[in-house]
């Protein structure tokens, strides 16, 4: 009866380190403090583990830690329901409010936590996290990497409005090409030549111009946060001949690995960019075949609906 209480008491000590460590004891301050810290709160929490696990053992109490392993099993049952839910949709903003000892526990936080990315000037599309993990669904990506992108597609957002262009209705950096690389614009279409103006703004202004590589302009129907769908408006409304600008001399850096050897000994940190102009002609956009396909929200209605029944849809 001892070992299985002492048993249980571990385990259940285990989980409440991790509830501690993750929301408290990793937010302070790096230094040897915190190490101290750190070692010390895990060597009370196991001693404590061990002194309870004996006195409760063949006690009503036993039932304690039993509590707390159900409490963490149900907040993780609930956090994979969430994350299968939105499986492959990028992380959204919400603040760390509402956090309640009422509510299910995780391993890996008190409840359901929600933790926010916080961008000064963000008008985009909100980004939700139930989970710091859950910054992975999207590719192995870190919470660093999503706080970078925001800010610099932030700031390129700024820039197309101070430069007169109008219409703007997101920005966003692919996350193949990090936070650089490649910028996607949508916009709704105002007039004609509005996607080229668009284009060479982003090209030359300073927020994308160091170190930049591609920049894809899209109609405002598409969801610039899912890559697929880029790569469909590029596929479907993209004439390489047509709608593409290519343009030199423009300002890189040394740890661009396609800086050319002689400009790098040159100290000429130029490059080249691509506009893809991958939205309807505006000269016939009315005529444009029209896009065919299922709501978004009643898509993941039926997904939702029939997720564990029909395979194919699990993957989605």
């Amino acid at each position: 009866m001892h070992l299985l209480s002492l048993t249980l008491s571990l385990a259940a000590g285990a989980c409440i380190y991790l509830v501690l460590l993750n929301r408290y004891l990793l937010l302070i301050e790096d230094g040897e403090n915190k190490k101290l810290i750190l070692r010390v709160s895990l060597a009370a929490v196991g001693l404590g583990a061990i002194l309870f696990g004996w006195w409760a053992a063949g006690t009503l109490w036993m039932l304690l830690p039993i509590g707390v392993l159900a409490a963490m099993l149900a907040g993780e049952a609930r956090r994979a329901t969430i994350r299968r839910r939105h499986a492959g949709e990028p992380p959204i903003e919400a603040t760390n409010a509402g956090v309640s000892w009422r509510t299910p526990i995780t391993t890996t936080d008190l409840a359901m936590y929600r933790y926010a990315l916080t961008v000064p000037g963000w008008r985009g599309r909100d980004l939700r996290i139930v989970h710091l993990s859950d910054l992975h669904v999207n590719g192995d990506l870190s919470a660093e990497y999503y706080r970078s992108a925001l800010l610099r597609a932030a700031s390129l957002w700024d820039d197309l409005e101070a430069a007169g262009v109008p219409g703007i209705k997101g920005v966003w950096k692919l996350p193949g090409g990090g936070a650089r690389f490649i910028n996607v614009i949508a916009i709704e279409q105002m007039h004609a030549g509005h996607a080229k103006m668009a284009g060479l703004v982003a090209a030359g202004c300073g927020s994308s111009t160091y170190l930049g590589r591609i920049i894809i302009i899209v109609d405002d129907d598409i969801d610039i946060t899912n890559p697929a769908e880029v790569m469909w408006a590029v596929a479907t409304r993209w004439d390489p001949k047509t709608a593409t600008d290519i343009i030199d001399g423009i300002w890189t850096g040394y740890i661009d690995p396609m800086l050319l050897p002689e400009r790098r000994a040159n100290g000429d940190l130029t490059n080249s960019r691509i506009i893809i102009y991958a939205v309807r002609p505006y000269a016939w956009k009315d005529q444009f075949p029209k896009v065919n396909k299922v709501d978004p929200a009643y898509a993941a209605e039926v997904a939702r609906k029939w997720a564990g029944k029909v395979k194919f849809l699990d993957d989605l």
